[in-house]
């Protein structure tokens, strides 16, 4: 990962000004066509500064995904049941969809994995914590769940969330806990 996180406000507010800048110019005009100049000049810093804190674009990219998943799970972190944490989930999405927006459409292979890898994680130890002892394979379990719930959230967003959070969540956690079965559409899954 290319980040080079240094602490101190300044470090802070520097990281903040990139962050924002790199998501206004994703929205705009997309990660291809977005320099690190053109990053530097609408978040009023030179190249300098931008290196001091990032190896390149896709590293700001990252770190900002990186931020928002943590941001997501910290909110739902509180949360009893998984119902709730997806509930959440989409509660947080709604209010920060904008950077959903621009940080879950990524054309880059390599960061889309990173960034799926990095949700299932979060995730893997969100079902742990709510497992009560239950042997169950979390880390398959955590992929599964990572990649459908950046596909819906993918989804809800770019359709302009027809839907409101609480009826999104409790869609997904029906197919969650009861696959399509859960909605009345499923059908023999058997070979």
């Amino acid at each position: 990962m290319g980040s080079r996180e240094h602490g101190g406000e300044r470090a802070r507010r520097t990281r903040r000004a990139l962050r924002a800048a790199l998501l206004e110019l994703v929205l705009e005009r997309g990660l291809e066509a977005t320099t690190v100049q053109d990053i530097c000049v609408r978040a009023g810093l030179d190249r300098s500064t931008f290196y001091l804190h990032f190896a390149d674009k896709r590293a700001l990219l990252e770190s900002c995904q990186r931020q928002l998943v943590d941001e997501l799970f910290a909110g739902s972190g509180a949360q009893n049941t998984i119902a709730d944490r997806v509930l959440a989930a989409f509660r947080h999405m709604a209010r920060h969809a904008v950077a959903y927006q621009a940080l879950l459409v990524v054309p880059d292979a390599e960061l889309e994995r990173r960034l799926n890898d990095y949700l299932a994680e979060h995730v893997a130890a969100a079902l742990e914590a709510t497992a009560h002892g239950a042997e169950l394979p979390f880390r398959l379990l955590a992929q599964y769940v990572a990649g459908g719930l950046r596909g819906m959230a993918r989804w809800w967003l770019a359709a302009g969330m027809p839907y409101p959070p609480e009826e999104i969540a409790d869609t997904f956690g029906r197919i969650l806990a009861h696959g399509l079965a859960g909605l009345g559409a499923g059908g023999h899954a058997g070979p």
